[in-house]
């Protein structure tokens, strides 16, 4: 690993972005490495973390955002404009000769897919994977476990897990493992260059069992009731998401609901060498925030 990296991470204040932020700076292997937030309106970062803004839209601010990096770490917004945008910071990467892109995509990612979700990831990863200069890797991400510690923290704490209708089962992946295939990756890039990498749990839940689980491990009642998807999506749109976003997350509930998400991806031990953090591991080792 070259000792003066410079790591952009775009979205370093959401979930994917910010777990590898985090990974970075408590990890000593890292510390001669310079770390670049990459954001579209400046917020508060620590005083070691450069901001940059740039606009996914805007080529000219991504070519002067990546000006000096070796790495560039991403996952795309939902928006109906992800793939050109996608495009757009593939295409600055390569004028700025940055190294190295690792992406975050979606599970099951497949450009020939006829559902939105998959297609549009799987469009996006070729076309990262495709890049005129420098690596590229890929990480699918399945669903996170964090999702019970920030969208539904308080249904947790309440006892009543009201979820999207959904009898499939979802092989949940937790932050902590995400970061640390990261930085493995970091460290050797070369044995990952132009590889796709499925990151999921070691076992597969349905919601009904992800409340038995918190209702053993936190000693209280929990229980999921279901939310027709219909009811979902209006409740979408009555947060402001537009007709792409909306269908976008429906279309995703609909292939969890089938089953597709619950497939044990290899990721995590290919890279790691070890199993993924278990879904009770991760309540136990969060229980402070339903309490």
């Amino acid at each position: 690993m070259n000792n003066k990296n410079k790591i952009a991470i775009f979205g370093a204040t959401g979930s994917l972005g910010g777990c590898v932020l985090n990974a970075i700076r408590s990890n000593d292997k890292f510390g001669n490495s310079e770390v670049v937030a990459i954001a579209h309106q400046r917020r508060s970062q620590p005083d070691t973390v450069q901001t940059r803004l740039a606009d996914y839209a805007d080529p000219d601010s991504l070519i002067q955002a990546l000006q000096g990096v070796n790495t560039a770490i991403y996952a795309m917004p939902i928006n109906r404009e992800m793939e050109k945008w996608n495009a757009t910071l593939v295409k600055a990467a390569d004028i700025c000769e940055v190294e190295r892109l690792i992406r975050f995509s979606g599970p099951l990612a497949d450009a020939r897919s006829s559902f939105l979700p998959l297609s549009i990831q799987g469009n996006m990863d070729d076309r990262a994977l495709a890049r005129e200069f420098g690596q590229a890797a890929i990480l699918r991400t399945n669903f996170l476990m964090q999702n019970f510690v920030t969208s539904h923290r308080y249904m947790v704490r309440d006892g009543s897990l009201l979820l999207p209708a959904c009898e499939g089962r979802i092989s949940y992946i937790d932050l902590e493992d995400v970061g640390s295939a990261v930085l493995k990756m970091l460290e050797d890039f070369d044995s990952y260059d132009g590889q796709i990498f499925d990151v999921t749990g070691a076992v597969a839940w349905n919601n009904a069992e992800i409340a038995e689980i918190f209702s053993d491990v936190l000693r209280k009642e929990c229980s999921y009731q279901a939310l027709e998807l219909a009811a979902y999506s209006g409740s979408l749109k009555e947060q402001g998401m537009d007709a792409f976003q909306t269908q976008f997350m429906v279309e995703l509930l609909e292939l969890a609901d089938m089953d597709e998400f619950s497939f044990i991806g290899e990721g995590i031990y290919t890279i790691l060498a070890q199993r993924p953090k278990s879904f009770y591991t991760f309540v136990m080792d969060n229980k402070a925030c339903w309490q």
